[in-house]
């Protein structure tokens, strides 16, 4: 069976997950990301270098090397939202080592954003709703959003209705 890598490079978390086209998770892994005692957060600069270290570990832990013939397609977040200037550094390091293993093992690319797979993965892990139109909290990055999401496809149509 067809296997998607997918890579999600946030400002908190490193993160990889192996799922077959039926949509059963296969394997992940995940790192947070350090964070000193008694800071708020991360430069850009810092998490970036995390990211760039965590990442052939998490891909080891994946078993990549024994499923590589297997995977048709690497996704990646490359911005946080898909709205245009939606942009942070940290996202780059995904998108390109995301680009690397595709090429590598001869598979598609497809971009995603870091808000599209909080609502995949919100979806699969609750099995729905199976409605193409929906209601959605989204919670990232010290931000709350309401949000009405339209399935279109492998992406969403999302209107941000409010949030903080």
């Amino acid at each position: 069976m067809s296997l998607i890598l997918g890579i999600d490079t946030s400002c908190y978390t490193t993160s990889a997950a192996l799922v077959d086209t039926a949509g059963n998770l296969v394997a992940d892994a995940r790192q947070l990301l350090d964070v000193g005692a008694g800071e708020r957060g991360l430069q850009q600069s810092a998490a970036v270098f995390q990211h760039i270290r965590n990442l052939p570990g998490l891909i080891a832990k994946l078993s990549l090397r024994d499923r590589h013939d297997s995977v048709t397609l690497v996704a990646a977040s490359t911005r946080p939202r898909p709205v245009e200037g939606s942009y942070m550094p940290v996202f780059m390091v995904g998108e390109s080592y995301a680009r690397t293993v595709a090429e590598a093992v001869g598979a598609s690319f497809m971009v995603t954003s870091h808000q599209e797979g909080h609502l995949m993965a919100g979806l699969w892990s609750a099995g729905g709703p199976e409605k193409n139109k929906f209601l959605a909290v989204h919670l990232s990055g010290g931000t709350s959003e309401l949000l009405l999401v339209e399935r279109t496809g492998t992406t969403f149509n999302i209107e941000k209705l409010g949030g903080t």
